[in-house]
């Protein structure tokens, strides 16, 4: 018994083929990783945006005023909670900055 030819290897259109492959796979990652890159820069940005207008709010809050808020639930409260106190904390020109609940 004789063989004809020893046919082991990849033949030109398996190589090609492999490398087309593999290209797409690498445009695919790069394609991933700048819109990682643009997402990241742009929570960045939001993230440092928010925080300014927080230390800007905090920094110009006055002294707390005093007011009576009700707060009413849709569904009855089986026993009414006691009364507390909220220090209000507002800008310059009167907008709410912030509000909490006062320390007895």
């Amino acid at each position: 018994m004789r063989f004809v030819n020893d046919a082991s290897g990849e033949t030109m259109v398996e190589t090609l083929v492999s490398i087309l492959i593999s290209s797409l796979a690498l445009i695919l990652l790069a394609s991933v990783i700048g819109t990682s890159v643009r997402l990241v820069t742009n929570s960045r940005s939001r993230m440092t945006e928010f925080y300014d207008n927080e230390s800007e709010i905090v920094g110009t809050a006055a002294t707390p005023a005093q007011s009576n808020v009700d707060v009413t639930f849709g569904v009855p409260l089986e026993s009414a909670p006691d009364a507390s106190t909220v220090d209000i904390y507002e800008t310059e020109d009167g907008s709410i900055a912030y509000y909490e609940r006062s320390t007895p």
